[in-house]
């Protein structure tokens, strides 16, 4: 209920800077203002169509080097062996600390830890 309340008494308090300060209409306003001018830089100069033309080349290229080269398949390959390793040697250690525990209890068999 608390933080209810303290978010409550952030929205008061942004409502009352805004009205304040006309914050959300001269944000619009400025958004808009951009977006104009946006509109006839493109107009003037198509930009746009520049940078499709280049982010759709790049792509293209980007594919063409990754057929050619299969870099996503051999970094699975080696992600893969990694993982392989790790787990072989995972095993040998947990199988390594099995047959330790293993000789300790044998070691320890027919003695007492209790005092007389």
């Amino acid at each position: 209920r608390a933080s209810g309340e303290i978010v409550v008494a952030a929205g008061d308090k942004a409502k009352e800077i805004n009205q304040a300060h006309n914050i959300v209409e001269n944000t619009r306003g400025t958004v808009e203002n951009a977006w104009e001018k946006t509109k006839q830089y493109e107009a003037k100069n198509g930009i746009f169509d520049g940078i499709k033309d280049f982010i759709t080349s790049s792509v293209d290229k980007t594919f063409e080097y990754e057929k050619e080269n299969k870099i996503f398949a051999r970094m699975m390959t080696a992600i893969t062996d990694g993982a392989q390793f790790l787990a072989s040697r995972i095993s040998e250690s947990s199988m390594c600390s099995d047959d330790s525990a293993n000789l300790h209890t044998s070691d320890n068999e027919g003695t007492s830890n209790v005092s007389k």
